[in-house]
C-alpha cells in the first residue's frame, strides 16, 4: 500500500519562524496548522498544502480564507 504524501513543513516552505506565527489546528479542510505573516490582519483558512491541492484538483485559487478567490 502506498503511503500519502508527507505534508510539507515550515522549512521547506521556506517561512522564517520570526516572519510568522504558526496556528495550530487551524486548516478548515485538513485541520493542521497555518502560517500567519507578521503584520496579517486574519488567520488564514487553509494550510499551503491544502490550498496548492485545490489549485492542482479545481485549477482555481482558493485564496487563503474560506470565501476569497485570489485572480
Amino acid at each position: 500500500m502506498a503511503r500519502p504524501p508527507a505534508r510539507p513543513t515550515v522549512d521547506e516552505l521556506n517561512a522564517c519562524a520570526d516572519c510568522v506565527t504558526v496556528v495550530a489546528d487551524a486548516c478548515v479542510k485538513c485541520g493542521d496548522a497555518v502560517y500567519v505573516p507578521q503584520g496579517a490582519s486574519e488567520t488564514p483558512d487553509y494550510c499551503p498544502a491544502c490550498r496548492s491541492g485545490l489549485i492542482a484538483t479545481t485549477e482555481h485559487d482558493p485564496g487563503w480564507t474560506w470565501g476569497s478567490v485570489s485572480h
